[in-house]
């Protein structure tokens, strides 16, 4: 065991193991830039090399340890304690979702999200504004107000990717 462990701790210095950079360029991965964590193709590395019956990521962050898992059929567990960054790992993991069923549930939420009147708190937080333009502002309570009415009415996994898909736009829309 010895040899393996000097083996594993040599490549992980030396391949780029704990960066995202990487992750980039991959499928799932890419689908919201978290700027932590392990090199998806690394770790898809190690667990095809170790094949360990399952896995468990103490600090999931968006999940790259546990896609990598699914992907090569490892059964994996996550821990993350931050809320918003759980809900964009959820998203991660429900890659199986059918392109179809995906499209339609966006399509739910932009319609319903044209037809309503938004819903402005009672005081703006100053980031929002310093963040969108008031017609930014307007389509996106619009859209969270279509996403929390429909919300109930999909599947866990739908309800994950389609709450990643909108936070990863909001980050397009932006001001810059």
């Amino acid at each position: 065991m010895p040899e393996f462990r000097n083996d594993f701790q040599s490549r992980a210095i030396t391949e780029r193991t704990g960066t995202f950079t990487d992750n980039m360029k991959l499928p799932i991965h890419r689908w919201f830039r978290y700027s932590a964590g392990f090199s998806a193709t690394w770790v898809e590395g190690i667990i095809a090399e170790l094949q360990p019956k399952t896995v468990l990521d103490p600090f999931a962050g968006s999940g790259t340890i546990c896609i990598a898992a699914d992907k090569l059929g490892v059964n994996s567990y996550g821990i993350e304690a931050h809320p918003f960054v759980y809900r964009l790992a959820q998203g991660k993991l429900s890659w199986e979702i059918h392109t179809h069923e995906f499209l339609e549930a966006i399509t739910e939420i932009k319609n319903l999200a044209a037809s309503i009147q938004p819903k402005f708190p009672d005081k703006m937080l100053v980031l929002l504004s310093k963040c969108y333009t008031e017609e930014v502002l307007i389509h996106l309570f619009k859209i969270k107000q279509a996403y929390l009415e429909l919300a109930p009415t999909l599947s866990e996994e739908l309800q994950s990717l389609t709450f990643l898909a909108i936070s990863a736009t909001l980050r397009c829309l932006c001001k810059r």
